[in-house]
């Protein structure tokens, strides 16, 4: 799992990525962290990085930018990538702040996603 903070142009979120499979027998890894980490630092945080999300994030054109949309087009930004090291994407959760949290779940082969929000309150 990789947890980073993505600075936008008037907030941080948290994102927490979590891969799955088979450790490699060479490395011992599902999937290199530093490997991963690039990934991320190219596909998303290069992307959103301090940027506006509704005009300036290729990902987010023509949609709404909600925490859930944002999250889910992050899953689709790495899939793919993930998939060609050898892993499988297994969770993608995005905080935006204390109470508002987004964790998207494969499902099944096909990768359908749970999508859950959570909001905590502290009592």
């Amino acid at each position: 799992m990789v947890n980073v903070p993505i600075p936008l142009a008037w907030s941080y979120y948290v994102l927490m990525v979590t891969v799955k499979g088979v450790p490699n027998p060479d490395t011992g890894f599902v999937m290199d962290l530093k490997i991963l980490s690039r990934l991320i630092d190219a596909k998303v945080l290069q992307k959103l990085d301090h940027r506006n999300i509704n005009l300036e994030v290729d990902f987010m054109q023509g949609k709404l930018a909600s925490t859930e949309n944002l999250a889910i087009g992050i899953w689709e930004e790495l899939e793919p990538e993930v998939q060609s090291g050898g892993a499988k994407l297994h969770s993608v959760r995005l905080e935006e702040t204390e109470n508002n949290i987004v964790n998207i779940l494969a499902t099944n082969k096909d990768n359908c996603h749970d999508r859950s929000k959570t909001q905590l309150r502290k009592i």
